[in-house]
């Protein structure tokens, strides 16, 4: 072997043994000596949670290598945050795919605590909201989509009666190009878009052979599509940062955004509970 091939054999070899060992090396502040010594300070000081300890064990749970691994994370992350709902579904989920028969007491503890806490019970409030939301929006939209798709062989019949200028193969196939085309066109829009102006548009073409029930369900269907992404778009922007505990994990998710294995800079003041 020449020496060339010997310093680049020894190369690699010393290169996958670094590697090797920056993958088995715990990360810098996030060891269990280190979650001990955070416990502590926390009994000490009267503090019931660190959120951002949990969510660092939370973390490193989705990419651990085994699912003991990822239990002992997630158990972790609740000793530091024991209303971390997700992180205790997670663990619960683990729990069942390891045939754990805590997992059925730890899902229930998830439900429990997401129901008894603030944050917990605007999302579930806002979760019946959406289905109820969801709801009316595809009963008006299919209500009205139905009362358009009724009245559409009429306008079509209409349609061709006016063209008795073009030849008699051609008058039923233009009628319905007519008909087809914008509705055509709001095809190539996103989906919410696309059946907001397929369904305008079926209205103004049907307007005038709709009873007023029907209108008003059309109409009701207009503006539910239209404020759809309104009210999510208000929501995302506004209302989601303003529950107790967003901004710990906004910060958190910064901090991480610049160092990936950050933990030991944690406020030591952290707040008595936290919802992710």
């Amino acid at each position: 072997m020449t020496p060339t091939r010997t310093w680049l054999l020894a190369a690699f070899l010393f290169v996958s043994l670094l590697a090797t060992h920056a993958r088995a090396a715990e990360p810098p502040g996030l060891n269990d000596a280190a979650a001990r010594d955070r416990l502590e300070e926390m009994e000490r000081a009267g503090v019931l949670a660190d959120p951002w300890w949990a969510r660092a064990y939370w973390l490193r749970a989705e990419t651990a290598p085994t699912e003991q691994a990822r239990t002992a994370d997630l158990r972790w992350a609740l000793r530091f945050d024991p209303d971390f709902t997700r992180a205790r579904r997670d663990l619960a989920f683990s729990l069942l795919r390891q045939r754990d028969g805590e997992f059925a007491e730890q899902l229930r503890l998830a439900v429990t605590r997401s129901l008894s806490s603030f944050p917990g019970q605007i999302r579930a409030l806002l979760g019946v909201f959406a289905v109820a939301f969801g709801a009316t929006l595809l009963a008006t939209v299919a209500l009205a989509t139905l009362a358009v798709a009724k009245i559409l062989p009429r306008v079509h019949h209409g349609l061709r009666e006016r063209l008795l200028f073009l030849p008699a193969e051609l008058r039923s196939g233009v009628a319905l190009l007519t008909i087809a085309l914008p509705l055509l066109v709001a095809l190539t829009l996103p989906p919410t878009a696309a059946v907001f102006w397929a369904l305008l548009f079926g209205l103004v073409g049907t307007w005038t052979r709709l009873d007023r029930g029907e209108r008003r369900v059309g109409v009701v269907a207009l503006v539910t599509l239209l404020a759809t992404p309104i009210a999510l778009s208000a929501w995302t922007r506004l209302g989601d940062p303003l529950l107790p505990g967003s901004y710990l994990y906004s910060l958190w998710d910064l901090q991480v955004g610049i160092d990936a294995t950050a933990t030991s800079n944690v406020d030591t003041n952290a707040p008595k509970s936290a919802e992710p």
